[in-house]
């Protein structure tokens, strides 16, 4: 089940938006944006629900702080249109959608609904992408597989597996040295990504 949090610092609101989407998605609620992050340090969510204004962490501040640690969510913002600067702020940080409060439960609903089965077929065309790269690699085919990589980079910016790839291209390529600094580059990523463990353990990483 997909894992949504809610973060506004109106209680009604909070309760509301999880009784909407508790049929169909599991769902936690957060009163400002520092029980959001205490809750996003141990556990993954597929879409957050953030009010822009709060007390002690409002939705901007949130926003930023995940920016900055690299904490890429997908964020449908819902507030008022009293402040049309912090909504334009929020987009240029890059929320997903907003939604003007007062908001009907199909709304809410809807939009959730768009955002998580869009985030799913991207996954889906992402995971297709990443079998034909490996066969194109395995094939011997390194022009196709090395223009499916770049694909790649764009669609996984911050993981191992586009550098991963890579290193195999330029390792067909006898380029062990450069292939070495991708699989390098994937364990900087992911520590925990073997496939990378094991290639740099065969070439004397």
């Amino acid at each position: 089940m997909k894992k949504i949090l809610v973060v506004d610092d109106e209680t009604n609101i909070r309760n509301l938006i999880k009784k909407i989407l508790s049929d169909e998605f599991e769902v936690d609620t957060a009163a400002n944006g520092l029980e959001a992050l205490k809750l996003l340090k141990n556990k993954e969510f597929d879409l957050m629900i953030l009010d822009i204004n709060m007390p002690q962490m409002d939705g901007v501040e949130l926003m930023k702080k995940l920016k900055k640690h690299n904490v890429s969510i997908p964020i449908v913002v819902i507030s008022v249109f009293s402040d049309p600067e912090k909504l334009i702020e929020t987009f240029k940080l890059g929320a997903t959608d907003f939604i003007v409060k007062p908001f009907s439960p199909d709304q809410i609903l809807d939009t959730v609904n768009r955002i998580i089965n869009y985030s799913q077929k991207k996954e889906e065309d992402t995971t297709d992408m990443i079998k034909e790269t490996k066969r194109l690699i395995s094939a011997g085919e390194i022009v196709k597989s090395r223009e499916k990589v770049l694909e790649l980079f764009k669609f996984l910016p911050s993981s191992p597996i586009p550098h991963f790839l890579y290193g195999l291209i330029l390792e067909k390529e006898g380029k062990l040295k450069e292939a070495k600094k991708h699989f390098q580059v994937s364990l900087i990523l992911d520590p925990s990504y073997d496939p990378a463990k094991k290639k740099l353990k065969g070439i004397g990483g």
